[in-house]
């Protein structure tokens, strides 16, 4: 009886103990995490780049209206769309016409001006011609005046010449003269005695040599050469004279001719540059076109219209103010193609390229393909930010429509690719978690390690590795039910 009592004791022992264990592992079961696991794949990460834009138009055309008007009304606003001879704004009528007075009475002032400035310029024309003329005539009358002085001198200095020849000539006929009439014997005579160095002595006649060399005579025969000698020196200096006088009437023509040819140039340069005259005109032609405008508005009532199909880009006019020189009104054109236009950020711009391909999504979620990058340039008032700009297909978006883009680009394949959830960031290197086995007092159980990575690429789902970071059968934790550390319990999700 005791027997049986111990084996009933010491069955509820066992059986006690069967259920604290079922009890502790039930617990401990609720304390460790379950997670779920993955090996690493091969494959392409895509990187998507998306956002919502714009449409507008490639062709925009500018409303200019006159300056200084006073806007009654504006009937449009930006984005709505116009057609063609659709009334924009509306002018003060009344302003308008005073304007279209003033403006007349500009156009008198500036047409007589401009009367006035060509009969001056007639006037002064006249004048320069007038100078040219004289000018021209003062200088034929130099050129003959020159050329008559300088024949006469040398008709002067011509006939000295010849008088010197003439002297010459009288004086060598005379001599021969002389020796003609005296006898034979007495040219024999008078040899003989110069011959004769005993008669060589002075004689009453006979010619003498001074000192010097000079030969000398004696009685008539000295004052008949003293007179010859005279008369010749005073013919030389007179050619002398005479040259000296064409030398002089030469150079009195060449300065002549060089005044009178300067006072031709000096008629033949031009007055300062006057654009006086051609601004006149030009700011006539501008008045007039500018009435002519004026009075088409006035015509239509003071009302600007739209000059063809398109949609208001932007306005400058408001209603009670005034115009101004720039554009009243600026609209894209419907025709031609258009342009889809987003902002994107400076960290997308390594995965859009131009010409790459563009996927819109209009309105109607309706995905559009065939859409290409045409640009991205920096937006000059957010910092970091770009503007996209896309070439959207003919016949499927309009302007001013709100649309959603999508640019995706591949890389990879990588050898080496987790689930972006798995990955964790730590003082700025990259982490994930691998399952391990541990052996404990309740015997082996399954623990996460912390391994660090390098992270080639990713996208918002996939991450890629370096090669060796991970072995291709370890199993990466991609999700827990609660948080984990290196060494955490954990035990896998049963599917």
């Amino acid at each position: 009886m005791k027997k049986i009592k111990l084996i009933k004791i010491l069955a509820g022992f066992f059986a006690l103990m069967l259920l604290f264990t079922f009890l502790s592992r039930a617990a401990d079961s609720v304390n460790v995490a379950q997670v779920e696991t993955k090996t690493a794949q091969n494959q392409v990460i895509t990187h998507e780049v998306t956002g919502t834009g714009k449409v507008m138009g490639t062709r925009e055309r500018a409303v200019f209206t006159q300056e200084g008007q006073k806007v009654e009304q504006v009937y449009v606003q930006e984005g709505q769309n116009v057609k063609k001879g659709d009334a924009l704004l509306k002018f003060s009528v009344k302003y308008l016409k005073k304007t279209i007075k003033e403006k007349q009475d500009a156009i008198d002032v500036l047409q007589g001006k401009i009367n006035d400035l060509i009969s001056a310029e007639s006037v002064n024309q006249q004048k320069r011609n007038n100078e040219f003329s004289d000018a021209q005539e003062n200088y034929n009358s130099a050129v003959s005046s020159g050329n008559y002085s300088v024949q006469a001198a040398q008709n002067e200095a011509a006939i000295a010449r010849q008088k010197l020849q003439d002297y010459y000539a009288q004086r060598d006929a005379a001599q021969n003269d002389v020796q003609d009439k005296i006898p034979d014997e007495e040219k024999f005579s008078d040899s003989s005695e110069f011959d004769d160095p005993e008669n060589s002595g002075d004689s009453g006649n006979t010619d003498r040599t001074d000192g010097e060399g000079n030969k000398n005579t004696s009685g008539n025969g000295d004052n008949s050469n003293a007179q010859d000698n005279s008369q010749e020196q005073a013919l030389i200096d007179d050619i002398r004279a005479k040259e000296e006088a064409v030398n002089e009437a030469m150079l009195s023509r060449r300065r002549e001719l060089q005044s009178a040819e300067q006072a031709i140039r000096d008629t033949q340069i031009g007055d300062a540059s006057d654009s006086t005259l051609e601004n006149t005109q030009a700011e006539l032609e501008t008045a007039q076109k500018d009435l002519e405008t004026l009075q088409k508005v006035l015509a239509r009532k003071g009302k600007v219209k739209a000059p063809c199909d398109g949609v208001i880009k932007s306005l400058s006019a408001v209603t009670g103010s005034q115009t101004v020189a720039e554009a009243a009104v600026v609209l894209y054109e419907s025709k031609g193609t258009f342009r889809f236009q987003a902002e994107v950020s400076k960290d997308d711009l390594k995965y859009i390229k131009s010409g790459g391909e563009v996927i819109l999504k209009g309105a109607d979620e309706k995905e559009i393909t065939g859409a290409k990058v045409e640009s991205v340039k920096e937006d000059s008032s957010n910092e970091n930010q770009y503007i996209l700009s896309v070439q959207v297909p003919e016949g499927t978006l309009s302007i001013g429509d709100t649309a959603e883009f999508t640019i995706s680009q591949d890389a990879g394949p990588f050898n080496v690719c987790v689930p972006l959830s798995a990955l964790y960031e730590e003082n700025g290197r990259y982490y994930v978690y691998v399952t391990d086995t541990q052996n404990t007092v309740l015997g082996e159980v399954l623990v996460a390690r912390k391994t660090y990575v390098n992270v080639k690429d990713k996208n918002s789902s996939t991450a890629a590795l370096e090669n060796g970071d991970l072995s291709s059968d370890q199993k990466i934790v991609t999700s827990s039910d609660r948080e984990i550390s290196s060494g955490s319990r954990i035990r896998l999700l049963e599917e």
